[in-house]
């Protein structure tokens, strides 16, 4: 696997993976309302598929939530 290989390189401390560059142009979108209030408004979201490692790779803060966990099939 990749990661093995890249693992094997001691100056490499972490490694996450994305579907496309954060940032860029994805075409996966995704209808999003809240839960809490059938009348709010629906937006359109652009989403990227990451793995378990790409959070903290990045060094993204979460403000609110949680990471991804592998425990979680929902997570996948």
């Amino acid at each position: 696997m990749l990661k093995d290989k890249l693992f094997k390189n001691p100056d490499i401390l972490s490694i996450g993976s994305a579907a496309s560059v954060p940032g860029g142009r994805t075409d996966d979108k995704k209808a999003v309302s809240s839960l809490e209030n059938e009348n709010a408004e629906t937006h359109i979201m652009q989403r990227i598929k990451v793995d378990h490692d790409f959070i903290n790779t990045l060094g993204i803060e979460i403000l609110e939530g949680r990471n991804f966990l592998r425990q979680f099939a929902t997570d996948e």
